[in-house]
């Protein structure tokens, strides 16, 4: 098996392996240091790395899909565009890090939050599949600033509408890579 068909099946639970054995030694690391004060942004930074090295990896098994617009723009292009722009804000955010110029970690505060953002997060995920990126992700923003207790009207209206307003004509119109319309709608779209 070649590292591309290796890709295509990496599965969840596969995915959250990788982020774990990085990421657990990387804390245990840090833990142990000097820079124990900022474990939470070294491990918060150090996991959006990780999680982009992954897309990365992954992107190398997208079907390269011919006739949809600019021929040099492929599936891989937004992704690899994000992992390109993570890993200078990352270098940025270690550099004040380990240069002391960053405040220490607050301590711990409303963990719960965190949590249920974390799972709200992933359940938006598991549901592109079936109700597609745009709802899904217009639901996520809703939901997340109503349980962070921002409950005002025309803002829980216009921040998700925004998103998927600007969602749809950067990676549809601008670089014609469609977005997941899920299962549940895409009849209508394909």
């Amino acid at each position: 098996m070649g590292f591309v068909e290796f890709l295509r099946g990496v599965s969840a639970p596969g995915a959250l392996l990788f982020i774990l054995l990085i990421q657990v030694p990387v804390g245990i690391v840090f833990y142990r240091s000097r820079y124990r004060p900022y474990l939470g942004q070294i491990l918060v930074t150090s996991t959006i790395l990780t999680v982009a090295l992954l897309f990365y990896l992954m992107t190398f098994s997208f079907q390269k899909v011919h006739g949809m617009g600019a021929s040099r723009t492929t599936a891989a292009t937004v992704p690899r565009l994000w992992v390109y722009l993570m890993i200078p804000s990352a270098v940025v955010v270690f550099m004040g890090i380990f240069k002391n110029k960053e405040k220490p970690d607050p301590p711990f505060g409303r963990v719960g939050l965190a949590g249920t953002l974390l799972l709200m997060l992933v359940v938006s995920i598991v549901l592109y599949r079936y109700i597609g990126f745009y709802i899904s992700s217009a639901l996520f923003l809703f939901s997340s600033m109503w349980v962070m207790k921002n409950r005002q009207p025309l803002t829980l209206i216009l921040i998700p509408a925004g998103w998927v307003a600007m969602c749809y004509f950067l990676f549809v119109r601008l670089l014609w890579v469609p977005l997941p319309v899920g299962a549940l709608f895409a009849r209508w779209f394909y």
